[in-house]
């Protein structure tokens, strides 16, 4: 479950709808984008007052404005985590009540609900560029709350501001989860850390040990965000037997574990501990479910005998499934849906041609049977 595919989604929420001016956007996301040596994106005509969709062959970016609540439906993880109450502000009833709300994603490939399935992009390079657009779109519309489906944690204004000055941030990706009080070697207790979603950056999953009782929270969070910083950046090794020194004598040990069912990229552990609690854990922590995204829509890609492609959307107990056979009929609309589902808008003005073409056996202009 932990091994999902990282969902490179984003909801600000606001007193009222912001007022945003795409075309300014997208020029200083292809700024950004060609300091990088990466292609430019372009406007799609689907855009519209309350949706802009930026792609290229590679991939998108898609921003929505909605004058209505996030409401609490699929956040329960997110309300319901330790740093998300520790944070005291109520969460729940922003997202509940909170008038308005904005939603970015960035995805693979040059449309939310691709024909075909579209190349993966490397997981940093989505979440650089989601962190890109977050700080765009905040420096011009300061949110009430946030929401990062990359962590599926509620962030304050003020965290958010902090932590895309500093991107790219590990903080929002990382779904730091504390675990019970264990005694370690010479009688030292110390509780630990999991650093859900840090095998996206690291390889495995982070997990501190051993954390002294009298270390405050904000502190070993502190220490997990810079260990995955530094780590990205290549200035740490966390390699098998490690031990990283201060000059005031403390210590920190690290080791890896195997994947098992609970990690299946294995682990890096970093412990306060020169060497491992004599009995383990007596459970094995509940695994890290993944935010599918704010519509859960699914799309899954099937071939069957006759070398035809189906492809079955899911939103919730909504199921649709389409095939494409060589003269092209119901993708059109499937792609539609989709976009529907997501976007919480009209089908954004598919072409009449299109739709029409969707409900008989022509081809859409372009194509030829075979």
């Amino acid at each position: 479950m932990e091994d999902a595919t990282l969902t490179t989604q984003a909801a600000l929420l606001y007193p009222a709808t912001p007022d945003l001016t795409f075309d300014e956007l997208l020029t200083e996301i292809n700024t950004f984008l060609t300091r990088r040596g990466e292609q430019v994106l372009e406007r799609s005509e689907m855009s519209s007052q309350h949706f802009v969709l930026l792609s290229n062959p590679r991939l998108h970016v898609s921003i929505a404005l909605h004058a209505t609540p996030l409401g609490a439906r699929g956040l329960d993880q997110a309300l319901a985590a330790a740093v998300t109450r520790a944070k005291g502000e109520d969460f729940d009833r922003l997202a509940a009540d909170s008038p308005a709300h904005l939603r970015i994603a960035v995805g693979d490939g040059p449309h939310p609900m691709p024909i075909e399935r579209p190349d993966a992009v490397q997981v940093r390079t989505k979440l650089r560029l989601l962190q890109e657009v977050l700080r765009l779109v905040t420096a011009r519309a300061r949110p009430l709350a946030a929401h990062l489906c990359t962590s599926d944690l509620f962030y304050t204004p003020e965290e958010l501001a902090a932590a895309l000055a500093a991107a790219p941030s590990p903080v929002l990706t990382l779904h730091p989860v504390p675990t019970p009080k264990q005694t370690g070697p010479r009688g030292r207790d110390g509780t630990g850390l999991i650093a859900w979603q840090s095998h996206h950056l690291i390889g495995r999953t982070l997990v501190l040990e051993g954390i002294p009782e009298a270390v405050p929270l904000e502190m070993s969070l502190a220490l997990l965000d810079t260990l995955v910083r530094e780590k990205v950046k290549g200035a740490l090794a966390l390699a098998e037997g490690d031990a990283l020194k201060e000059t005031l004598g403390m210590a920190l040990y690290v080791r890896h574990a195997a994947p098992d069912a609970t990690f299946p990229k294995g682990r890096i552990i970093v412990s306060f501990w020169p060497e491992p609690a004599e009995a383990a854990g007596t459970e094995a922590p509940a695994p890290f479910r993944p935010h599918p995204g704010y519509s859960a829509i699914t799309a899954v890609w099937e071939r069957d005998a006759e070398g035809g492609e189906s492809v079955t959307l899911g939103h919730g107990s909504l199921r649709s499934t389409g095939k494409r056979q060589a003269g092209g009929s119901g993708w059109m609309i499937l792609v539609g849906i989709g976009l529907f589902l997501w976007v919480g808008l009209p089908l954004l003005n598919l072409p009449k041609m299109a739709i029409e073409s969707a409900f008989s056996d022509e081809p859409v202009l372009g194509e030829t049977s075979r």
